[in-house]
């Protein structure tokens, strides 16, 4: 690898020299969170090249912090934590919430991003959050994109994965978010409160209730 060594017998010399490569801890974050195909780390990573993507995957493969699994009868490709990864998230964890308490960490507008943002609530929420139904139909409104933007759906069934569209569903809709992209992203980050957005008219909720009231626990954000 032509990453720079230190040569020192010291830890923290040597835990940098696998995670200093740029977009490593990144990776290793999403990953955190499940198992996921090349392209899912490509939507949450889409300013890192398709070729840097797999050549930190190889490293990190070789240094047995990501497992790569082929399935047998559809050949695709999908990547997971090993232990060691694993063992590292609650470190990463922290040094979040270190940058939160100690770097401006406020959401500046060249780092806003609809797609990953969706991409990334569609991952990490808790969908046994909101009240028990059949299908819950959350639709998020960001009325300064454009129209190709503007809209996204979150559907959750009961047993199965949270779906993120960009189309219409052509489903009811049981909470209507309409959001400043800036606010919901502050939000998401806990850089700010989803009461205190709500409080500055930045976000609003509108639709039944038991799902209004559960919105922020199924976000897991409070």
């Amino acid at each position: 690898m032509a990453h720079h060594v230190y040569n020192q017998f010291c830890p923290i010399a040597r835990v940098s020299e696998m995670l200093e490569p740029k977009w490593s801890m990144l990776i290793l974050s999403e990953l955190g969170f499940g198992e996921m195909r090349f392209n899912g780390l490509r939507r949450c990573l889409p300013a890192m090249s398709p070729t840097l993507l797999s050549k930190r995957l190889k490293e990190l493969e070789v240094q047995g912090m990501v497992v790569r699994t082929k399935n047998s009868s559809t050949g695709e490709i999908s990547y997971s934590p090993s232990q060691s990864a694993l063992d590292l998230k609650p470190i990463l964890h922290q040094l979040a919430m270190w940058a939160h308490q100690n770097l401006d960490t406020e959401v500046k507008p060249h780092t806003l991003d609809v797609k990953v943002l969706m991409w990334s609530v569609m991952r990490r929420v808790d969908p046994g959050a909101l009240p028990p139904a059949l299908c819950t139909v959350i639709q998020f409104d960001f009325p300064e994109l454009e129209n190709q933007w503007q809209y996204h759906w979150m559907i959750n069934l009961p047993g199965k994965p949270v779906e993120n569209c960009s189309q219409d569903p052509g489903l009811d809709v049981d909470l209507l978010v309409t959001a400043d992209l800036r606010a919901m992203t502050s939000v998401w980050i806990a850089h700010s409160t989803l009461a205190d957005e709500i409080d500055a008219g930045l976000i609003d909720l509108a639709g039944d209730a038991c799902v209004m009231d559960a919105f922020g626990r199924w976000l897991a954000v409070g």
